[in-house]
């Protein structure tokens, strides 16, 4: 059966998230045979550890409790530090009149039992695009180190010894699902003022809601998005859903073509978080759940590897010598419309097409320093699926 094609880390994962957002301590019997070395490293992958940290205090061996409790209280420092620094620095935006919005983690931090329990490694903030020259001043005399101060959709700022910081003059790169990229070009029109007179802006519970999942949905297509992904909508449909307009919440995934992914998502948060039964999940929502385990936190090389040889072996089993040409040959000559999506000078000039594929070619071959190499040998060591 799919259930037992789950690591029992990965079920370990989920109880100890199951207990810590409920108020519950692991049991012991639960714990008996479970690797938490093991389920450490699968916790830290997925930036769940210092939630996982909440369920053990007290229960686990003092030795094995001293490195989860090191990790709980190295996120909390981390937190800390990352917010208290956001908040003087949308201060400063404040001061200098130029409309900013907290993004992502920063908003969702406050959602969980324990701020620690969201894990963060940045801060986002999306602020006025015209503005981006002073900010880049500002972050400079900061003690800022600019790391992507480009044409993207964000600049980022670094500085020791955490201090990651992701300024977004748009929410979507131009090579992003168009549909994305088109939905959010008006971003500022689809932001609530905090208050009169104010330059910070925060979305609505529904737009909030709406933006993260189409966050997740990006590198859920791309390389894949971890775990936490399902906890951020548990958490968030807890606290928020009762008052959430969910026609309309439904109506704008479908805009962004993301309705499916959404509702196997939030079905899966339920069944996994609120019952913590990983034995309820249909053939569909368990192939979801493993493709998230083999992602990471931000998704994976392997885990984007074997989605897509699952897509284009749709039996499983032994992976056949003909799956793996077909899913090198889409890497090589991807279709028109991936194309056409990944590049707006494409959809203007679609003749430019197979000069494109021409020059992909080239780059993945002589100029990505050994990545084609290593995703080769990937497809070719990868037998299950």
């Amino acid at each position: 059966m799919m259930t037992e094609r789950i690591p029992q880390s990965v079920r370990g994962a989920i109880y100890l998230a199951h207990c810590a957002l409920h108020g519950k301590k692991a049991q012991p019997e639960r714990l008996e045979g479970m690797d938490l070395g093991e389920l450490f490293l699968l916790a830290k992958s997925h930036s769940m550890e210092a939630m996982a940290a909440a369920a053990l205090e007290g229960v686990a061996a003092p030795e094995v409790w001293a490195v989860w409790k090191e990790a709980r209280e190295r996120a909390l420092r981390r937190n800390l530090l990352l917010t208290i620094e956001r908040q003087q620095i949308c201060a400063a935006m404040e001061r200098m009149g130029i409309w900013y919005v907290p993004l992502k983690g920063s908003v969702l931090k406050d959602l969980y039992p324990r701020m620690e329990m969201r894990q963060m490694t940045d801060q986002d903030i999306l602020f006025d695009t015209t503005r981006r020259e002073e900010m880049r001043e500002y972050m400079l005399a900061r003690g800022y180190d600019p790391k992507g101060h480009h044409d993207t959709h964000h600049d980022i700022y670094h500085k020791d010894p955490v201090y990651n910081m992701e300024l977004h003059h748009t929410l979507f790169e131009l090579h992003c699902d168009l549909r994305m990229v088109e939905y959010y070009q008006d971003v500022k029109s689809r932001l609530i003022q905090d208050k009169p007179g104010s330059f910070g802006y925060h979305f609505s519970d529904e737009d909030h809601y709406i933006y993260m999942t189409a966050h997740a949905f990006k590198h859920y297509s791309d390389h894949g998005v971890g775990l936490r992904s399902f906890v951020d909508v548990y958490v968030y449909e807890q606290k928020k859903g009762t008052s959430m307009d969910w026609a309309y919440i439904e109506a704008e995934c479908e805009k962004l073509g993301m309705a499916e992914y959404e509702r196997t998502c939030r079905t899966i948060a339920r069944k996994l978080l609120a019952g913590e039964t990983v034995e309820e999940l249909t053939m569909e929502e368990l192939e979801m759940l493993r493709f998230c385990t083999a992602s990471g936190t931000h998704g994976s090389e392997q885990g984007f590897i074997g989605h897509e040889l699952r897509k284009i072996q749709s039996s499983g089993g032994k992976v056949t010598f003909g799956s793996k040409v077909r899913y090198l040959w889409k890497r090589l000559f991807p279709s028109v419309e991936w194309m056409k999506k990944k590049d707006r000078r494409l959809r203007e000039h679609p003749w430019l097409i197979p000069f494109a594929w021409i020059a992909r070619l080239f780059r993945g071959v002589f100029r990505k320093g050994g990545h084609t190499a290593k995703e080769l040998r990937y497809v070719m060591d990868t037998e299950d699926v």
